[in-house]
């Protein structure tokens, strides 16, 4: 079983959102044949159910595949619609839709192994191979995946649950969507005695655009939070109850983040600023050694600086300063905690008209007629939406077989994910999407890349140890640079870097740009990552070899072509040494032979 080829190694992907398309992808590029389970009836994750008026807030040019750019004229932050159309063609282009099982939801995960003690090495001796012994009647793979697959016979919906096996499994389930995350109230002080309606941003994005506005209309709205969600449904309620006798939207939060406007420009600048090799030196990043440590605290002010500079514009360019969203942390440390945000379209110009309302207020509670401020201060509401953020890790951990449930989170409750992708004491699992950065997709494709390569035996993985310390030192930077309230898995200011361990791991030059200026001051996007020339031509001739007999073929070219042998000959002897092997008819064409 562990010997199996390539063609019998079976991959599951659990997610057919953006990571789940791009790792399938890029496995079938590299000659394995995976299978993607996706419980719901399309693809696209969290982007099948957004707001109205929700935008991609990272502009268009960093946030596109390598090799499949946005088509000609799409805006610099395009719409929903434009982004599920552009994943949509992405999946037609490369094959990817014919792998997607639809209405598949995962019940289980169950590991078959017999024997599960760890050897020092993960999966079978760092390879991507299942390891420990399996039980004798099972050769299908180490991993049963239970599945719930919804299906339609006679107009009737049923249910049925199949049991499949796999070798290898990819989590490609994200950190937002499915599990919200619900604040806590003392007894006598939540929901339960609001008399109005309460639902969380992940409820209210399932409604459709006229149920939505019903909703809001006409409605005292108070919506909690201040990142992405919260905007976009702020405007939502704003544009709901328009005109002087609209009912203001109440924005409560506890804490203000640097915000962004929509516009091209401001992608671009933050782009020159902060995502190029000089920007990323002045950082002090992990496994950087002594001398280069060094040299980033020495010049450290010109990343303080350049952070200020950022700060000034903004506040001279918005008035956060007049509504009291100037936020306490530098605009630097919060990028490197991706929480800086965009805003919505005309987002000030409904604040200065009074119909949004932002309302500083760390702890608050419900009362029965809306909401009670930390100052005493009662809001009334006809609706609460609580746009309070995503539970990924337990959405993550519900996935998880249950011998590895307890060992998934450290003590700081951070994943630790050696190159943001395996976990050191989960075998033959791995986990794409779910570090986040200045451009998601670009993180997900370079970790899809990178999984294929290993997958395909072009590299392998360190001992469990050398894997975490490595854990250890990137979980200390996180917990160094990441603000009070947002501690997680953020590259957002050492893109670059993280990316640079990936493409030495594959062999690749590090060094994207054509000469060393830009490499030192250009930005980089996720288009620098193309697949090299080298590689495209071994994929290509890996397939081949899959095909057909291709090491016969090539023989009999560089044995027989250069003996001026007449075309019949040259048929009749390759046929000769080929029919032993693999049936092959006389009448093959010219063509095919040179192929």
């Amino acid at each position: 079983h562990q010997e199996s080829s390539l063609a019998s190694k079976r991959v599951c992907i659990i997610g057919a959102g953006m990571s789940g398309l791009c790792t399938c992808k890029h496995l079938l590029q590299k000659g394995l044949e995976p299978v993607v389970l996706e419980a719901s009836s399309g693809i696209g994750g969290v982007w099948q159910k957004t707001f109205a008026i929700t935008k991609l807030q990272t502009p268009g040019f960093a946030y596109q595949f390598s090799d499949f750019p946005w088509p000609t004229g799409t805006p610099p932050y395009p719409s929903t619609r434009q982004v599920m159309d552009y994943f949509e063609s992405y999946a037609r282009r490369f094959n990817v839709w014919s792998k997607i099982q639809f209405n598949c939801k995962v019940a289980s995960i169950h590991r078959l192994d017999k024997d599960l003690n760890f050897t020092g090495t993960w999966g079978h001796n760092g390879g991507p191979s299942a390891y420990g012994r399996l039980p004798d009647d099972c050769s299908d793979g180490v991993w049963e995946v239970r599945v719930h697959r919804n299906r339609t016979v006679d107009e009737v919906e049923e249910t049925i649950e199949e049991v499949l096996h796999f070798d290898f499994i990819i989590m490609c389930t994200g950190r937002f969507g499915d599990v919200p995350r619900i604040p806590s109230f003392p007894p006598g002080k939540g929901a339960e005695i609001f008399r109005g309606t309460v639902l969380h941003a992940l409820h209210y994005s399932a409604l459709d655009k006229a149920r939505a506005y019903e909703l809001l209309n006409g409605k005292r709205v108070v919506v909690v939070g201040l990142q992405k969600s919260a905007l976009d449904v702020a405007m939502e309620a704003a544009i709901a109850n328009p005109g002087v006798g609209g009912h203001p939207c109440t924005l409560i939060y506890r804490k203000a983040h640097w915000v962004m406007p929509l516009a091209a420009s401001s992608g671009t600048q933050l782009a020159i600023l902060y995502f190029s090799r000089f920007m990323e030196f002045l950082a002090v990043k992990p496994d950087q050694g002594v001398f280069l440590s060094i040299l980033s605290k020495i010049f450290s002010p010109g990343r303080w600086a350049v952070s200020k500079f950022v700060e000034l514009s903004l506040l001279l360019s918005l008035p956060i300063r007049k509504y009291g969203l100037v936020p306490d942390e530098s605009f630097y440390q919060q990028l490197s905690s991706c929480v800086v945000t965009r805003l919505p379209d005309d987002f000030f110009s409904q604040v200065e008209t009074g119909h949004i309302r932002p309302t500083r207020s760390p702890n608050w509670s419900f009362c029965e007629k809306g909401v009670i401020l930390d100052d005493g201060t009662e809001v009334e509401a006809d609706v609460v939406i609580l746009a309070t953020g995503y539970d990924g890790h337990s959405k993550l951990k519900s996935l998880m077989p249950d011998i590895y449930k307890d060992v998934l989170q450290d003590k700081n409750n951070l994943i630790p994910l050696y190159r943001g992708i395996i976990h050191p004491q989960i075998p033959d699992i791995a986990i794409v999407g779910f570090q986040e950065g200045p451009s998601n997709l670009h993180t997900s494709e370079m970790q899809a890349r990178w999984l294929a390569y290993f997958l395909t035996n072009k590299f392998r993985l360190p001992d469990i140890l050398t894997m975490e310390d490595h854990t250890r030192k990137w979980t200390q930077y996180f917990l160094r640079n990441s603000t009070s309230f947002f501690r997680r898995a953020c590259i957002g200011t050492i893109q670059i870097w993280h990316t640079d361990q990936l493409c030495r791991d594959m062999g690749w030059n590090p060094r994207r740009k054509k000469t060393w200026i830009a490499e030192l001051f250009a930005p980089y996007s996720n288009l620098d990552y193309q697949d090299d020339e080298q590689d495209r031509i071994e994929d290509e001739v890996d397939t081949m070899k899959q095909q057909e007999s291709q090491k016969q073929l090539s023989y009999c070219l560089q044995q027989q072509i250069h003996h001026c042998l007449t075309w019949r000959q040259l048929k009749w002897t390759v046929w000769k040494q080929n029919m032993s092997k693999v049936w092959m008819p006389m009448n093959f064409s010219r063509d095919t032979l040179l192929k």
